[in-house]
């Protein structure tokens, strides 16, 4: 057998027909096809894999930087210089309300674009845990807007020099009283 141009000639006898001839090249060709087949196959599922760890990385690295970026002081826009009602996000996930004494926000996190808040909320002497989901519908570095259901709620950053004492902030172990302001 001899091999020409990366196919390998039939044995060359006299009695070969052409019918053998043409089924000997015949399975040269679908050989090599799957050869190739399964090679572009094995490079396609590299690049598969390799596409998913890139997106991957890119949406952990925009949901940390999102975190980020959401950290700080947040009142809402009309109790601003007023009662300044809203909420600290801290990092690790821990929160706390901001002048809210029958709300205490205790932690938070993101998810799809959604800012989850839970906690607990004081009614009547009870005490029962909550969870909201708002889907952020803008976060800049002064103006966080959220979407709750139909409302639209709108909250701006205090800057450092305005930041909340700690005496206002609600924590998850403090519980309101009939003084509490």
């Amino acid at each position: 057998m001899q091999q020409n141009a990366g196919f390998i000639s039939p044995p060359s006898s006299s009695n070969t027909s052409c019918k053998r001839c043409e089924l000997f090249v015949s399975l040269q060709i679908i050989m090599r096809f799957n050869k190739t087949t399964k090679a572009l196959t094995s490079r396609l599922v590299n690049t598969a894999a390799a596409c998913l760890l890139i997106a991957g990385a890119t949406m952990s690295t925009a949901c940390n930087r999102q975190s980020t970026q959401l950290l700080g002081d947040w009142v809402d826009e009309t109790t601003v210089g007023t009662t300044d009602e809203g909420f600290q996000l801290a990092k690790a996930g821990s929160a706390a309300s901001i002048n809210r004494p029958a709300v205490h926000i205790t932690h938070w996190h993101i998810h799809h674009k959604q800012l989850i808040l839970s906690g607990k909320r004081f009614e009547n002497n009870d005490v029962a845990p909550f969870s909201d989901t708002f889907y952020i519908r803008q976060n800049g570095k002064k103006l966080l807007v959220l979407q709750h259901d139909s409302t639209t709620l709108r909250y701006v950053r205090l800057p450092m020099n305005q930041r909340t004492p700690r005496a206002h902030i609600a924590h998850d172990s403090v519980a309101p009283t009939p003084d509490t302001p």
